[in-house]
């Protein structure tokens, strides 16, 4: 349990919940954010939070669609804001992937589906918690969320996770980190939207917990203002692999057993979102994950491999495959690691055979079927 009063979260959002995104002035994307406090740092956080809005907005209420194309305005005010103890969770929802057809159509069922997708992946995370959403849908409306989050709790989870939960609805105009939270969803809605760089999001990227993309990411829809620019079989890299990590994460992500091999892909994918083109580093990653370097290659890389999930690895780190070249730098890491310690091994393999005149070999006397049949190839 986390001291004193354990963890607030300010639940908001940005966007408008119609899927029907061919229609103007409906957005593509819907936002949700958790702001996340420590109970023993909540007085602090809110009333700084408080005498920052105060000190740039006159009727003392934050909001995203208020601070609108001003990007000075809002690089200003992430930044300060960026220096007070809080984390935030999203996630963005790409309503052009969603079956039109499906019960999101229904606005009021949209939005209780979307919300318990953020609840649950805080849940998952912590215990004794205290939640505050902006209101939505008159009363009638919360009491029937209130209800229905509840069901679905107490079916996934025990009854004693589900009484540590406490759920409010606040007006946001008297909750400051209400409207941080309404700041936050706005911000990346408007770089999903592409009405603002990615770039400012560096201003709280500290406080980030991560953004998680749903449906799993089509990378086709992500990089078509590229398509006419690249080679064909480039661009069929790029989009198989992409969509097979952005898969894996969507179906693992509830799967404790492979927390750190979400944790690590999630990681890949937020700095391919930066620089498709740029490797991070192993040293960055292991320091991300918490995680010895030889943890990391068996327990994660291995694995991941071996389930069919295409990764580049050189001497500058990992990344997901962006072009053939990227590809090339892993096939060239396994011949400098590979080849040179199966040729020592052949010619291990060959003296011993020699000196016992065939009677040993170190290779399949040890069942080591697979390698021997490579050596028995006499490719080397």
């Amino acid at each position: 349990m986390t001291p004193k009063n354990g963890r607030y979260v300010f639940v908001d959002e940005s966007g408008d919940t119609s899927i029907h995104t061919q229609k103007k002035g409906v957005s593509n994307y819907y936002v949700a954010t958790a702001i996340i406090v420590e109970g023993n740092q909540l007085e602090e956080v809110r009333n700084n939070s408080k005498k920052i809005i105060n000190l740039n907005f006159q009727n003392n209420v934050m909001k995203s669609s208020r601070i609108g194309n001003d990007v000075k305005k809002r690089k200003k005010l992430l930044q300060e804001l960026s220096n007070l103890k809080f984390t935030y969770y999203s996630i963005v929802i790409n309503k052009n992937l969603l079956n039109k057809k499906c019960g999101l159509q229904f606005k009021r069922s949209y939005y209780k589906y979307i919300l318990n997708m953020l609840y649950e992946k805080i849940y998952k995370s912590f215990s004794d918690i205290k939640i505050k959403a902006d209101n939505y849908g008159g009363e009638k409306f919360m009491r029937s969320f209130r209800e229905y989050f509840r069901k679905k709790q107490e079916k996934n989870y025990n009854m004693s996770l589900v009484s540590s939960i406490n759920f409010e609805f606040l007006d946001d105009q008297d909750c400051p980190l209400i409207q941080l939270a309404d700041l936050i969803s706005g911000t990346i809605l408007r770089v999903y939207e592409k009405k603002d760089n990615r770039d400012i999001l560096k201003f709280v990227d500290k406080n980030k917990i991560s953004i998680v993309n749903w449906p799993p990411y089509r990378h086709k829809k992500m990089l078509e203002d590229e398509v006419d620019n690249i080679e064909e079989y480039n661009y069929v890299i790029r989009d198989y692999c992409f969509e097979s990590v952005s898969e894996y994460i969507y179906q693992n992500s509830s799967n404790g057993e492979k927390q750190l091999n979400v944790e690590f892909l999630s990681y890949l994918i937020d700095n391919y979102m930066k620089n498709p083109k740029k490797y991070v580093s192993t040293n960055s990653i292991l320091s991300k994950l918490r995680i010895g370097k030889r943890i990391f290659r068996t327990n994660i890389i291995a694995k991941l491999r071996d389930e069919g999930i295409i990764l580049s690895s050189s001497s500058h780190g990992y990344k997901i495959p962006y072009t053939l070249s990227d590809l090339n730098d892993f096939v060239s890491m396994v011949d400098k690691l590979v080849v040179p310690r199966l040729k020592r091994l052949k010619n291990a393999r060959d003296q011993i055979n020699l000196l016992t005149n065939n009677s040993i070999d170190i290779v399949a006397q040890n069942n080591y079927s697979e390698l021997s049949e490579i050596i028995n190839l006499n490719i080397f």
